[in-house]
């Protein structure tokens, strides 16, 4: 049995199951499961897999997709406004170059290998079900939810099995060994593709590297992956407020960059030290520590015994963090006294200073002035 009704501008469905009780000979019927028809999705087993909570307000594109899968500040500053002023980044300028002129080679190379005419531009939903076109360039499929900027649609020779569309999607990566990542923004193209015509890719390609080599994937495993994914990502972008930024690896190439190394540093937070792991902040985190200036006091000189003497050292987190702390205390404090012009100082410590034996003794020797730093 099935029933339907609307709340919120969204379906319901609700699911009910015939149950018997062994007590009373009346047979009644309870609710399974509901799930919202205008954003479910099925699993292999025919199951739907979306809860009542959608939000069908956040329009989710492939350029969040992208910047979510690096990181999750990244992804609420591109969706939001409130960090559009912030300047162009050399490095993420240069890849958006590389990938452009590498996008323009692909297409070329496509219209040059296909016999037939291709369409450039976004065909109809019902062109996309009949596979009227055999090779569609540039189309920007849009759902009611999602839209993604597919690079190319080429439909396949062998027909497919029913319910299944009859485009691969293809994506084109300027680089020669393929990640997860370009993976996943694969499947997202195909999960958009889904939406709009209601018929699932099972196949996808990657060209990629000077050669233009193929990759053939299966899409049905990482489409579901990507439908989790997706819901968190609808999650974060629908609260008001950006999540705390974190130093990873993609800050050297990310527009954000200075104003999350700003709040990170303001705010002495673990991240700072790039040789921490995720694991390793939240195992600290659930002792109390949270910054750096906390992580430096945990530190405890050992004396090595002589069995150990040839071994390596073991690399001390919490010796960088002391280290850490101490140049910054020492760098403020300098640049203080410099700013205030009570006295100029040139300490031995600074690399804008030249050691002396004499400028040791009568100022910024650890003995004589260390202390009033």
């Amino acid at each position: 049995m099935a029933a339907e009704f609307f709340s919120h501008g969204c379906l319901f469905a609700f699911q009910f199951r015939h149950v018997s009780s062994h007590f009373r000979r009346t047979d009644q019927t309870r609710p399974l499961r509901a799930f919202c028809l205008r954003c479910a999705l099925t699993n292999s087993y025919g199951e739907p897999t979306k809860e009542l909570n959608c939000n069908h307000g956040v329009l989710i594109s492939d350029q969040h997709f992208d910047a979510f899968l690096k990181c999750r500040t990244k992804a609420h500053f591109t969706f939001s406004s409130a960090r559009t002023s912030e300047p162009s980044h050399p490095i993420s300028d240069w890849q958006g170059h590389i990938a452009e002129n590498y996008q323009k080679n692909c297409r070329d190379y496509l219209r040059s290998a296909s016999a037939a005419d291709c369409f450039v531009g976004t065909p109809r939903p019902e062109d996309l079900r009949n596979g009227k076109y055999p090779l569609i360039l540039q189309p920007l499929i849009t759902a009611q939810d999602a839209e993604s900027h597919v690079h190319a649609l080429e439909r396949e020779a062998v027909p497919t099995q029913k319910g299944c569309s009859p485009y691969v999607p293809i994506r084109f990566v300027p680089f020669e060994k393929i990640s997860k990542h370009y993976k996943l923004m694969l499947a997202f193209d195909a999960f958009v593709l889904w939406k709009v015509s209601g018929q699932m890719p099972t196949k996808g390609k990657i060209i990629h590297g000077l050669r233009h080599a193929v990759l053939n994937l299966r899409l049905d495993t990482l489409i579901h992956e990507v439908q989790p994914l997706v819901g968190r990502l609808r999650t974060l972008l629908s609260e008001s407020s950006a999540p705390d930024p974190v130093l990873i690896k993609h800050c050297p190439e990310c527009e954000f960059e200075t104003y999350c190394r700003k709040r990170v540093t303001e705010k002495d937070d673990l991240s700072l030290l790039d040789s921490l792991s995720i694991k390793d902040r939240t195992t600290l985190n659930t002792k109390g520590i949270f910054t750096v200036t906390q992580f430096a006091y945990t530190f405890r000189p050992r004396r090595r015994p002589k069995r150990l003497a040839s071994r390596k050292e073991k690399y001390h987190h919490a010796l960088k963090a002391l280290a850490i702390g101490l140049c910054t205390r020492i760098w403020i404090n300098v640049h203080s006294r410099r700013l205030s012009g009570k006295r100029r100082i040139r300490s031995w410590w600074l690399p804008s200073a030249v050691p002396s034996a004499a400028g040791n003794r009568d100022r910024g020797s650890p003995g004589h002035d260390a202390g009033a730093l």
